[in-house]
């Protein structure tokens, strides 16, 4: 078997032209050393150097056997560094798997601050509708949002933000809405990665009502859903974050204010909880609403959604 530390020995023996100057530098008994050298060439068979009490001369093999050997401790010192460089600030390439609804809610938002804020970083980013083990962990962070439980994963989640979402409709809609039962007349809209039967909370008990008839369009593309509201074919139920430009601009109002959904949360997962890469940090961090470089604390409350998302989700 290979033995990396002899290599290394016989390289460092060789820069100090003798094993006396090796000793010292590598603070090793000149003994040690000698062993190795001899152990390194009983295994090859060859001499590599020719040493005496008053000679040390390194013979052709060895030259050659040490070219080699000094150019694989480069490699590793340079593999050591990429390592560490990695570490010390965001760089390279950071690949990034998403749930459509969780990139309208969070990635897309963030991605112009964080691209601005770090140069030399490079996102591969796809989608991935539903929680795959096999491809999130290929990721360096999984991103999805969801209205429930998260199905049972080995991954470390953090959790980004969350969203309540309410229901909104078309002004000509609105009047017909006095009570969570006059729902039943329209058709519901719902923003969601997978089809639910939604459940609303009456805000002034947290009483749940659950809706007997099925939503007729479940959708992770808040553009569709925004543009069937807008058109009057229904009522949504989606995060205001999403509606805040129409609603601003007069095309939809929030009705039934007493009554919300249950809300969406946005889940980081990662394949482990040890050598996150501080672009991925710095990622999270930013779609989480924390300030760069603020203290991390243990758990805290949910922070709200950033203020871009109205723009993501428009």
């Amino acid at each position: 078997m290979i033995n990396l530390n002899d290599y290394y020995y016989f390289a460092h023996v060789v820069d100090s032209n003798g094993i006396t100057a090796a000793s010292r530098s590598l603070n090793l008994p000149k003994s040690t050393l000698s062993r190795r050298i001899t152990d390194l060439e009983t295994r090859l068979g060859v001499r590599l150097i020719h040493r005496s009490s008053r000679t040390f001369l390194v013979t052709e093999l060895g030259s050659e056997f040490y070219r080699h050997a000094r150019n694989m401790l480069e490699e590793a010192q340079a593999a050591e560094s990429a390592v560490r460089n990695r570490l010390a600030k965001p760089s390279g390439t950071l690949k990034v798997a998403c749930s459509p609804l969780a990139a309208a809610l969070c990635l897309g938002p963030a991605l112009p601050g964080f691209l601005a804020g770090h140069p030399d970083v490079r996102i591969e980013q796809r989608m991935l509708a539903r929680l795959d083990e096999t491809g999130a962990r290929a990721a360096d962070v999984y991103v999805v949002a969801h209205d429930g439980p998260l199905e049972d994963s080995s991954m470390i989640r953090r959790r980004l933000t969350v969203e309540p979402r309410h229901l909104f409709a078309a002004p000509e809609l609105a009047d017909d809405l006095k009570s969570a039962a006059h729902l039943a007349r329209h058709n519901l809209f719902i923003l969601a990665e997978t089809p639910a039967r939604p459940v609303l909370v009456d805000s002034t008990d947290r009483s749940e009502l659950k809706l007997d008839a099925e939503p007729r369009l479940v959708s992770s593309d808040s553009g569709a859903i925004l543009s069937a509201i807008r058109a009057g074919a229904g009522i949504g139920l989606l995060p205001a974050s999403c509606c805040a430009r129409a609603v601003t601009e007069g095309d939809m109002v929030r009705v039934l204010p007493r009554w919300s959904g249950t809300p969406l949360e946005v889940s980081a997962l990662l394949p482990s909880s040890r050598g996150v890469l501080p672009s991925v940090r710095a990622l999270l961090d930013l779609m989480g609403g924390r300030r760069p470089g603020a203290a991390q604390a243990g758990p805290s409350t949910p922070k709200p959604a950033l203020h871009m998302a109205v723009e993501g989700c428009a």
